[in-house]
C-alpha cells in the first residue's frame, strides 16, 4: 500500500491508532493541504473500513469530518483519505460556571451533528468526547465512523463500544442500534464535560436508572428547565422516553438565541418593531377583535384574545405561539373587506460560534 500512496502523498506523522485502523497526517500533495489517511491493519476489518466510507459519503452536516478519496488496491479498498481536524477533541474540555455559554455552544454543535446524520438514516454509535475535534475554524466536527450503521434500526453481535458512553440496548441480546443510541452517549458526553467523568449511572455494565439527585443542573447554572430536562432524559433506560436530538439541538438552539430574535408587525403604512425581552404590542380591529402579542425571550405568545383573531387563516384562543411569520387578521370572515390583516414578521438570526 505503501507506493499507492507515496507517489500523492507526504507523510508527516502518526496521529494514532484504533480498533481497526491506524492514522497518520499526510500532506496531499493534489489537494495541498494536509489530510488523515486512516490505514486498515487487517484486511479482516474491511466491513468496518466500507462502514465509515459509507457513513461519511452518506452524511451531510457541517459538523461532519469531510471524505476526500478511497484508497484502493487491487479493486480493494484499503484507506480513507478524511479532512484533517487540528485542533483539540474535547476530552480535556474545561467548564467553569462562567462559561456556560461556551458549554452550550459545544453541546449545540454536538446535536447539530447528531441530528444531522440521523436525518440520513446514520447511527455512529460509539458517540464520545475524543470522537469530536474542532477544526482550523473552531467547528466542532464528529469522526471515526468505525462502527456506524447506516440501514436503522438494526442489530449485531456482541457488545462494541466504550464503556461509560454505551446505551443500555447495546447489552441486550441481541444489542439493538437506532438513533437513541447516540442520544445516550450525547447525554453522557453532557455530563462529562462538565464533572470529568461520565454520569454514574452509565458506569455500570449494563446501565442503570438515574437516581433522581443525578442531575445535569448540579453542574450548569441556566434557568430553563425545558433545556435541562432533555438532557437528563438522554439517560432513559428506555429508548423510546428519549428525546430525538432534533428535539435537543432546537432547544439548545433557541437558549443560544435568547432574546435575539425581532417580529414586525406592519398594518395601514405603519410599522411596529417588538424584541424586547417580556415587551407586547397590542392589535385591535372592530367588534371588540384584538390581541396582545407578547415576547418573552423564547417565543411570541398571543395573549389576552378577545373576539375574532385569525393566525394564517385559523381562529386562535389565548396563549397561542407563533411558530414563523404570519397573517393576522382581526374581524369575522363575514366582515370580508372590513377585516383588518397585520403581517407579522418573525427574524432568524443565527447562533454565532
Amino acid at each position: 500500500m505503501s507506493s499507492l500512496i507515496d507517489s500523492r502523498f507526504q507523510k508527516v506523522n502518526t496521529e494514532g491508532q484504533g480498533g481497526f485502523s491506524i492514522a497518520d497526517l499526510y500532506f496531499d500533495t493534489n489537494l495541498e493541504r494536509h489530510v488523515i489517511i486512516k490505514k486498515l491493519q487487517e484486511f479482516s476489518e474491511v466491513d468496518r473500513l466500507l462502514d465509515e466510507i459509507e457513513a461519511l459519503q452518506k452524511g451531510k452536516s457541517k459538523h461532519l469530518v469531510q471524505i476526500y478519496d478511497i484508497i484502493f488496491d487491487e479493486d480493494r479498498p484499503v484507506a480513507i483519505v478524511e479532512e484533517y481536524l487540528p485542533g483539540n477533541d474535547l476530552l480535556n474540555f474545561n467548564h467553569t460556571p462562567s462559561d456556560t455559554q461556551i458549554y452550550l455552544k459545544v453541546l449545540y454543535q454536538l446535536a447539530k451533528g447528531l441530528s444531522d446524520i440521523h436525518e440520513c438514516e446514520i447511527v455512529h454509535r460509539d458517540f464520545k468526547p475524543n470522537n469530536v475535534k474542532f477544526d482550523s475554524e473552531k467547528i466542532l466536527k464528529i469522526f471515526d465512523f468505525g462502527l456506524a450503521k447506516n440501514e436503522i434500526p438494526a442489530s449485531t453481535v456482541g457488545q462494541i463500544g466504550t464503556p461509560g458512553f454505551m446505551a443500555p440496548e447495546l447489552f441486550w441480546s441481541p444489542p439493538v442500534i437506532d438513533r437513541p443510541v447516540d442520544c445516550y452517549s450525547f447525554g453522557c458526553t453532557a455530563y462529562y464535560l462538565v464533572s470529568k467523568k461520565p454520569p454514574q449511572c452509565s458506569l455500570s455494565m449494563p446501565p442503570v436508572a438515574k437516581q433522581s439527585s443525578e442531575s445535569i443542573n448540579n453542574y450548569i447554572n441556566i434557568d430553563n428547565n425545558e433545556l435541562l430536562s432533555l438532557i437528563d432524559q438522554c439517560l432513559e433506560i428506555d429508548p423510546s422516553n428519549r428525546p430525538t436530538m432534533k428535539e435537543i439541538y432546537e432547544s439548545l438552539k433557541k437558549e443560544l438565541l435568547y432574546g435575539k430574535y425581532k417580529a414586525t408587525l406592519t398594518f395601514d403604512g405603519k410599522t411596529l418593531e417588538l424584541n424586547e425581552i417580556d415587551s407586547g404590542v397590542k392589535v385591535s380591529g372592530g367588534n371588540n377583535d384584538s390581541a396582545v402579542i407578547r415576547y418573552d425571550g423564547y417565543n411570541f405568545i398571543a395573549t389576552e384574545v378577545n373576539g375574532n383573531v385569525y393566525v394564517n387563516n385559523t381562529k386562535i384562543d389565548t396563549n397561542f405561539y407563533f411558530c414563523g411569520s404570519a397573517v393576522i387578521t382581526l374581524g369575522h370572515p363575514d366582515l370580508k373587506a372590513f377585516r383588518r390583516y397585520i403581517t407579522f414578521d418573525i427574524s432568524n438570526p443565527e447562533v454565532v460560534l
